[in-house]
């Protein structure tokens, strides 16, 4: 299991292990990662295109713990876009946890003691996270 929590920046190397998944899935999907400070703030790190060519917009969170640090620009655009397919996507020690953007009120105050719309421990189902999104 790669070490998501010994770098400087840990959502780069989850991002590394979330594009092996999408290139491995059966169909194809489309990611873009946006970089820090090259779009507005609290866009989300990464833009999605499924198969069948809905969008989905995710926040990457590495989190050593329980809480989830957000910052209030995030928070304010996954609240202004809760109606679309948006999510937070946050790498635990022992798992992977996607919470919609509706919930990120209360992701900012519970943390990983919120209960997450989808999880998957390690090793990581990608596929099975993949299929959760497409039926989101």
């Amino acid at each position: 299991m790669p070490n998501f929590f010994s770098e400087a920046k840990p959502e780069a190397r989850l991002w590394k292990s979330f594009k092996k998944a999408l290139s491995a899935a059966p169909q194809r999907w489309e990611a873009t990662r946006l970089e820090t400070g090259s779009s507005a703030a609290g866009v989300p790190d990464l833009f999605l295109q499924d198969p069948r060519g809905h969008w989905h917009f995710v926040e990457l969170k590495v989190s050593r713990a329980f809480a989830v640090t957000l910052r209030p620009h995030q928070i304010s655009w996954l609240i202004r876009h809760a109606k679309g397919s948006v999510w937070v996507l946050v790498r635990s020690p022992t798992a992977i946890c996607l919470y919609p953007g509706s919930d990120i009120l209360e992701l900012d105050t519970q943390g990983l003691n919120l209960k997450p719309a989808f999880s998957s421990g390690d090793p990581i189902n990608w596929g099975d996270l993949l299929s959760y999104l497409m039926k989101a």
